[in-house]
């Protein structure tokens, strides 16, 4: 079941929905609320064991995992796709 609400958006995002390059608007939409719905869930359920997400949190382990990310060589990324690919397979 569906239903047709009308809603107010800032114009750049009213912009991005109408560029024509999404074929469903509506199911765009929907899949954005559901992720914003599912991080909300997550939240709360760390919330009740004792962590707490903040934006400052959240902005501090992207720039860390960032760094990280550059840090990481051909030869590496490769080393660790193996490992998780073993650890799959039960081998490690």
């Amino acid at each position: 079941m569906t239903k047709k609400i009308a809603i107010s958006i800032p114009d750049d995002v009213a912009e991005r929905l109408a560029a024509g390059d999404i074929e469903n608007v509506s199911a765009y939409v929907t899949e954005a609320v559901r992720r914003q719905i599912a991080t909300e869930q997550l939240h709360a359920n760390l919330a009740g064991v004792g962590i707490h997400v903040t934006k400052d949190g959240v902005d501090r382990w992207r720039r860390v995992l960032a760094e990280r990310r550059a840090a990481m060589t051909p030869d590496r990324w490769q080393a660790a796709r193996d490992h998780l690919d073993g650890v799959m397979r039960g081998e490690q």
